[in-house]
């Protein structure tokens, strides 16, 4: 399985990568990409001054087919992808603003140089070129599902990683310019994996959830306020936790958590009792599966779920009841294994469309809701070699939706802006 390429192999048994949140960069270019745009070069950004090369590189031509997006029809139209380079093997990609001039910045985590690459944006669309951070002292560590989000209240974005190899979570404070300071680190269960954020035991302060894979549970670690956490606390999900989610599935105010399981193919739903503890986990039958969003997809107020399904070639919608249980799995075609998915309105209708990568046909695939929790069919857009995640944002402060997408191969992200 292709999948194992972006894992500690003598660790764990299945791959490593998690979409939780994302975003995207973008260029300037000439050409358009509607709906399935076959063979277009992709340019590949430079990594000393951001500014991108136009020169086409043919051998990351994306290669689509399908059909043609037609915008009367709320089809989407996307210039062609330019490559920002990282580190090695990115398997993870988030955004946020990190140096608070109103512009979202890019963070991708590196596998395969065991380090993660910042890319500051110049709201434009581009970004300048990727500043690299260690996630400890260990120079063997295996970092992935980045979250940007302000940890000790200094109204400055902070950064979570995960850190595989190492069994911990790595917190870089936020300088508020675009830096990051040296990591502190927070132990976990064995091979930490995925990783959600939210107040969990109702202080007002952001706490962890992260699923660890070897020992088949999730590792809870409560905030301090400070951008420090406590002890981790373990709590059992099921066989080989790769992805977490944290929402009100049930409606009590208190979070909840959907923790993806590739091993026994299900979901493990933790009602959260509102003190940071968890209730014993109810399951959701899932096949194939490597990442997971929670949002509320047809805005009635009950949080759904989505799993991205790369053997099936497909995404898996699950309504919630708003109970904490859900509807049996509907299932939406998308390009070839898709490893990532992302939700947002890119067409602009108010309705959440969801957007996955896919690594074997080297592209990503929007899918735009119908507002009922029902999805149209793909449209692909071309991106870089083995797309492993996928974000989106408005990178170039149009007001449209973008994408932005890590890929494996390439060593690079692609960044897809809409057309104007």
């Amino acid at each position: 399985m292709r999948r194992l390429r972006a894992m500690t192999v003598s660790m764990y048994a299945r791959a490593v990568s998690f979409t939780a949140l994302a975003f995207v960069l973008a260029v300037a270019a000439t050409s358009l990409q509607c709906g399935n745009d076959q063979n277009n070069p992709t340019p590949d950004a430079s990594t000393d001054s951001g500014v991108p090369d136009t020169t086409p590189d043919h051998s990351s031509d994306a290669s689509d087919a399908g059909v043609v997006a037609d915008a009367s029809d709320g089809g989407l139209c996307f210039k062609p992808a330019v490559n920002y380079g990282v580190g090695k093997q990115p398997t993870s990609i988030a955004a946020g603003d990190l140096n608070g001039d109103g512009k979202p910045d890019l963070v991708a985590t590196n596998q395969g140089t065991s380090n993660l690459s910042v890319l500051i944006g110049n709201g434009d669309g581009t970004f300048k070129a990727h500043v690299d951070y260690t996630t400890g002292p260990n120079l063997n560590s295996n970092p992935g599902s980045p979250a940007l989000l302000d940890l000790n209240g200094d109204k400055k974005l902070d950064l979570v990683v995960t850190d595989a190899d190492n069994f911990e979570v790595a917190v870089f404070l936020g300088n508020g310019d675009g830096t990051l300071q040296t990591a502190q680190t927070y132990q976990t269960d064995m091979g930490p994996l995925g990783l959600a954020t939210g107040d969990f035991n109702g202080d007002t302060r952001v706490d962890l959830a992260v699923a660890t894979n070897i020992n088949n549970d999730i590792s809870v670690l409560l905030g301090n306020g400070d951008g420090s956490f406590q002890n981790a606390v373990n709590y059992a999900a099921g066989m080989g936790p790769l992805a977490i989610a944290s929402a009100d599935f049930n409606g009590d105010q208190a979070l909840d958590v959907a923790v993806l399981n590739v091993n026994s193919h299900d979901i493990s739903v933790l009602r959260g009792n509102g003190n940071g503890t968890f209730q014993t986990p109810t399951t959701v039958t899932v096949g194939n599966e490597e990442a997971l969003i929670a949002a509320d997809l047809r805005s009635n107020g009950t949080v759904d779920l989505a799993v991205a399904q790369p053997t099936a070639n497909g995404v898996a919608v699950f309504l919630g009841h708003g109970d904490g249980s859900f509807a049996d799995a509907a299932t939406y075609g998308s390009g070839q294994a898709p490893y990532g998915v992302a939700v947002g309105d890119f067409n602009g209708d108010t309705k959440l469309d969801l957007a996955t990568a896919n690594d074997l046909s080297n592209n990503a695939s929007v899918l735009l809701g119908n507002g009922d929790g029902t999805f149209q069919d793909a449209l692909n857009f071309g991106a870089g070699g083995s797309p492993f995640a996928v974000a989106t944002g408005d990178f170039d402060g149009d007001g449209k939706r973008d994408l932005a997408v890590a890929n494996f191969n390439g060593n690079n992200v692609s960044v897809l802006l809409q057309c104007p």
